[in-house]
C-alpha cells in the first residue's frame, strides 16, 4: 500500500471516530456537497431542535407520548411515497441527495 494512501485513510478514520453522531455526518456531507447555503440553515435547525427537545423531554409525560408516537413521521413519509408512486409521480426528494435504503 502506498504511504500517502494509508495516511489519508488513517486521517479519515480518525475524523470519523471523533465525530459524535449521524447529524454531524449529515451536516458535513451537505456542507461538502452543496456548500454553506445548505449547511448553515441545517446546523441552525439541528441546534434549535436539540435545545427544544431538551426542554420537552424534561417532563416524563412528554417522553411517554414521544415513545408512543415516535414512528408517526415514518408512517407519514411511507404513505406519501406510496401515494406519489401510485399516481405515477416520483417519491418525495431527500435532503442532500441521500440515497434511498
Amino acid at each position: 500500500m502506498i504511504l500517502s494512501t494509508w495516511l489519508a485513510f488513517t486521517a479519515a478514520s480518525a475524523v470519523l471516530l471523533i465525530i459524535p453522531g449521524p447529524t454531524v455526518l449529515l451536516r458535513v456531507s451537505c456542507a461538502l456537497g452543496k456548500g454553506r447555503r445548505t449547511a448553515l440553515p441545517m446546523a441552525i435547525g439541528v441546534a434549535l431542535v436539540r435545545s427544544r427537545a431538551r426542554k420537552i423531554f424534561d417532563n416524563p409525560q412528554s417522553i411517554r407520548i414521544s415513545n408512543r408516537t415516535g414512528g408517526t413521521p415514518l408512517v407519514g413519509e411511507g404513505l406519501a411515497t406510496v401515494a406519489a408512486r401510485s399516481h405515477g409521480g416520483s417519491p418525495p426528494s431527500r435532503p442532500c441527495n441521500i440515497p434511498a435504503p
